[in-house]
């Protein structure tokens, strides 16, 4: 039979004697125990070292720490900062804690904690970078479906001008303010609408090579914004067609070509504002002509007729 020492964990093999023998201990601690009957039954390893965990702890001279750290650890399926605690609880226990206090602290649920801590918190790290992406890349696209309705105003007001003027204004001629103001639109290289994002006054810069402009009979206008605050520039343009196109994604930090241009604010089959109509090629081949309306209808020439015709002197 042992004795495990409270003070320092060491164990003392007893043999029977006398009751209230005293014991030391080589940490200088002196014990008495019982009188002690062998009764030849010698307890499993498995189960005297649980004992001694129980007693430990009843004294009060350890804690669960590492079954601590593995509560904390799965707490973090529903917060995941507590994975991260929990791990760190259970590095503690394996790490700082030694000798037999370390060894009755829970050092196998630290170790679980550990690996359950870190497993969870990098698994649900990585679903919350990725939602927080996806949730400014929804924010961005909103904003650049915003500056339709910017440009479908501006496309209506400029029709209005000319209709009282006979010929296209620029934005020194009639007033105009965008309902989202997210965007600073161009008419010209100095003749400009500034942008308002996040309460300030913002005038985005006009890339070079696209020249806006208006004219008597026709207008190109330029919605420009840096919509992600990096180098790229998101543009969009309208004609007096009513045609919008996409040239520079900012999104995707990308230019665009006319054949991935996405077709802005105007559902399949319409005529995009009145102005689609130059996108419809026209048939030249004499087969596509419709028939004049007072004439004959056209008869099919078949092989019989051919073969009728060339018979006949």
């Amino acid at each position: 039979m042992r004795l495990t020492c409270l003070k320092c964990g060491h164990q003392v093999e007893l043999a029977i004697g006398p009751h209230g023998a005293r014991i030391p201990c080589v940490c200088g601690q002196e014990h008495t125990y019982p009188e002690v009957l062998n009764t030849g039954v010698r307890p499993s390893a498995a189960a005297a070292e649980r004992s001694r965990s129980r007693a430990f702890r009843a004294a009060g001279l350890v804690k669960n720490i590492g079954g601590f750290a593995l509560g904390l650890a799965f707490l973090g399926i529903l917060f995941f900062p507590l994975a991260l605690a929990g791990a760190a609880g259970g590095v503690y226990v394996l790490t700082m804690l030694r000798g037999p206090v370390g060894r009755y602290s829970g050092r196998r649920s630290a170790i679980v904690a550990v690996v359950v801590g870190i497993s969870v918190f990098l698994a649900e790290g990585v679903f919350a970078v990725r939602y927080v992406k996806e949730r400014h890349r929804q924010r961005l696209e909103a904003l650049q479906t915003a500056v339709d309705d910017d440009l479908r105003a501006l496309l209506r007001a400029e029709r209005l001008y000319r209709a009282d003027n006979d010929t296209y204004g620029t934005f020194k001629e009639f007033r105009f303010k965008p309902r989202q103001g997210k965007y600073t639109l161009y008419l010209g290289l100095d003749d400009f609408v500034g942008a308002e994002r996040d309460g300030e006054k913002v005038v985005d810069p006009l890339p070079v090579g696209l020249v806006p402009a208006v004219s008597e009979s026709s207008f190109t206008a330029m919605a420009v914004a840096n919509i992600d605050g990096d180098g790229f520039l998101d543009v969009w343009t309208i004609n007096d067609r009513g045609t919008v196109a996409h040239l520079q994604d900012d999104v995707e930090d990308q230019l665009l070509t006319p054949e991935t241009t996405p077709a802005a604010g105007a559902p399949a089959g319409s005529d995009a504002g009145q102005g689609s109509e130059a996108n419809v090629p026209e048939s030249t081949t004499p087969s596509a002509a419709a028939p004049d309306a007072g004439g004959p209808e056209p008869v099919p020439s078949t092989p019989e007729a051919e073969g009728e015709a060339a018979a006949t002197p």
